[in-house]
């Protein structure tokens, strides 16, 4: 349900922006109107209820009115919130949990110097100060001390002008000298500089910009000797220096760099246009994915244009907004493979551009805003394994005589999820009822996960053992009513032959369902492997989440239990060089649950064992003294095969022991 959260400001616009996410709390800057002018902002918080959604602190007192908390940076850290505020005479760093007595200045380094970036890396809160050498200050934050960085080709110089400050392996990474080097501390006081290469053909890289920490890999793009100048490089830590991932050349930097898993995605132009690349940090790994717009580069004409808002939804794909210069700028996603590159929806049917933007994942949804010719900007949802398509507001969504549209705020982000609620600004009009921009939120479905019991219970299953396997669902957010949720079965165990299932709602070899009872927020399912007599090695059972009505499927949504086989020779082929410990002579050996078999080198077979089940071949021993190439058993019986064809069965009838019967 779409819902206004609270009207902070009913005589004009709250303007709710700066969002950052804190646990199950959204903390903002918002203007209530009690200040004098217009954009008054202060520090607010909400849980997404009207009562739990409060004026944090005025931290600007008349007559400057407005701290604007976050305007400059935010970032959540430990358990607390830090932004930069101003409180009419400095611009400090402030910290918050929430309550107005536990917001404060965490240190008044430099007062007329503003910290413009916030990066957590590792234990740390890194924290840069001004917009420019020569008033410019690196500090690492452990939330008790500030500890200033310094260079380590020489610790005496104050101060480093950082850019780009990026995490990788719990170090932090950033550019100084206007991006000519490249940077890394581990949270100590000196920083080292690393190294780029300094013979051609690369030559030296600089005008270093979108870091990017993609598994263990920095990518970044700069500029350096040679045509086109502007490549993508990368930086793995151990390495003696940087190098370039490939030249793409057409003097254009790559942008929109997004780790996708293992993988980077960016737009890169190789002079048929920007287009979505994709690169695995080898030259012959990295590619144009597809062009998307043949005629101009997926985007407007223009070298630069290409797509906007790459997200990673998975471990494996992204979604983004492209032009393939028929309809306009639309939602497309993209598995790193051109078969597998395509336009979501057309939400703006014809030429015209819907430009999703604010694109943001929870579970097996994607939500994002865009705007169609009769509605506006407006939040739309995407299920990313059924790949529907759903708007969720639109302009008389509360009657023919409402418009309702969601703030369209450049490129500050519009959307958070905190919680169960998806939260938003958005105006609404009414008559002559206007209410400006306030906080609005969509309550979230419940986000259903499985998994395996941790500790002991969770390891492979015997065949023959004592205990069935429990496989747990979770549920978030409410839980007053029943839940029923599916699910696919896949794996190479049978069911009926090598497990059964208790306590599902239904159950088939392909799919089933389970159903939280009112007031749970956890389900059970019970798989009890079934012993038999046939050794088919070890086999799984995987348990898949799928999408439906009234919930959505979290990340962890698969699950793959394995039975292990007690049965170490009956149903396959005597094939295996016997243990040493075995008679001299015998090459091969083979056995049911109650007898044996072994082949010898001069391709006799020797039996042993229950009698009825083939320890007793005496019936037909003329005919395995020789020539035996192999042995096939069941539960009660063997079959030899012979260099001739000709196959010789002995042992129980009822199970193959009588080729006559």
């Amino acid at each position: 349900m779409v819902r206004l959260i609270k009207e902070i400001n009913p005589t004009s616009s709250a303007l709710p922006r700066w969002f950052t996410v804190l646990g199950p709390w959204l903390y903002f800057a918002a203007d209530d109107g009690s200040g004098a002018g217009w954009g008054n902002h202060e520090l607010w918080r909400s849980d997404g209820t009207t009562a739990g959604t409060v004026l944090v602190r005025e931290i600007a007192l008349p007559p400057a009115r407005a701290s604007n908390p976050g305007q400059q940076t935010h970032a959540a850290f430990q358990e607390n919130v830090y932004f930069s505020a101003s409180d009419g005479v400095s611009e400090p760093l402030w910290r918050s949990n929430g309550t107005a007595s536990g917001t404060s200045i965490v240190n008044i380094l430099f007062p007329s110097v503003v910290p413009n970036s916030l990066t957590v890396a590792g234990d740390h809160l890194y924290i840069a100060f001004g917009g420019g050498a020569p008033d410019s200050y690196l500090y690492r934050y452990d939330g008790i001390d500030l500890v200033s960085i310094r260079r380590s080709s020489n610790p005496g110089e104050w101060g480093f002008n950082p850019f780009d400050p990026t995490a990788l392996g719990g170090n932090l990474y950033f550019t100084e000298n206007f991006g000519n080097e490249l940077w890394r501390t581990n949270g100590s006081a000196i920083a080292v500089r690393v190294a780029d290469p300094i013979a051609p053909p690369d030559g030296i890289p600089r005008s270093k910009r979108n870091l990017t920490a993609v598994g263990e890999t920095l990518f970044f793009a700069a500029q350096a000797g040679g045509p086109g100048g502007k490549e993508l490089w990368k930086y793995t830590p151990g390495e003696a220096t940087t190098s370039r991932v490939r030249f793409i050349g057409t003097g254009y930097y790559p942008a929109e760099l997004t780790a996708v898993g293992n993988r980077l995605f960016f737009v890169g132009d190789d002079s048929q246009g920007a287009e979505l690349w994709v690169s695995d940090g080898s030259a012959l790994g990295t590619r144009r994915v597809l062009d998307i717009n043949p005629t101009a580069g997926a985007g407007a004409p223009g070298p630069r244009r290409g797509p906007t808002q790459l997200t990673a939804v998975s471990e494996q794909t992204v979604y983004f907004s492209a032009n393939d210069g028929s309809t306009g700028y639309e939602l497309w996603k993209s598995d790193g493979s051109a078969s597998g590159t395509s336009r979501v929806m057309d939400l703006n049917p014809g030429p015209g551009s819907s430009h999703p933007k604010d694109l943001i994942v929870r579970g097996n949804i994607l939500y994002f805003t865009a705007s169609d010719s009769f509605n506006g900007r407006q939040l739309w949802a995407t299920d990313i394994l059924s790949n529907t398509t759903t708007r969720l507001t639109s302009a008389a969504m509360f009657g023919p005589t409402t418009q309702f549209s969601v703030q369209d705020r450049g490129n500050d982000r519009n959307i958070a999820i905190a919680g169960e609620t998806v939260f938003f600004s958005a105006t609404f009009r009414d008559g002559s009822r206007i209410s400006g921009y306030e906080l609005w939120g969509l309550d979230l479905p419940p986000l259903v996960s499985l998994k395996l019991p941790p500790g002991g219970d969770g390891e492979p299953l015997s065949e023959d053992g004592p205990r069935a396997l429990p496989i747990l669902f979770h549920r978030t957010g409410d839980t007053s009513t029943a839940l029923t949720v599916s699910f696919q079965v896949g794996g190479t165990a049978r069911l009926g032959d090598d497990y059964r299932v208790r306590e599902a709602t239904s159950f088939t070899s392909t799919g089933g369902a389970i159903t939280f009872a009112a007031g749970a927020s956890t389900a059970m399912l019970l798989l009890d492997p079934i012993s038999d007599w046939i050794s088919e090695g070890h086999e799984t059972v995987s348990l898949t989440l799928s999408s439906g009505a009234g919930y959505a499927v979290d990340s962890a949504a698969t699950v793959v239990a394995t039975l292990v086989d007690n049965d170490t020779a009956p149903g396959l082929v005597a094939g295996t060089p016997i243990p040493a410990r075995l008679t001299a002579g015998s090459a091969f050996e083979h056995r049911n649950p109650f007898a044996f078999a072994a082949i010898k080198r001069d391709g006799s077979v020797v039996t042993w064992g229950d009698e009825n089940t083939g320890g007793n071949s005496t019936a037909v021993a003329a005919r395995l003294t020789s020539g035996v190439i192999r042995v096939f058993s069941t539960a009660s019986a063997f079959a030899a095969l012979k260099s001739d064809g000709s196959v010789v069965p002995w042992g129980d009838s009822l199970f193959g022991g009588d080729a006559g019967a």
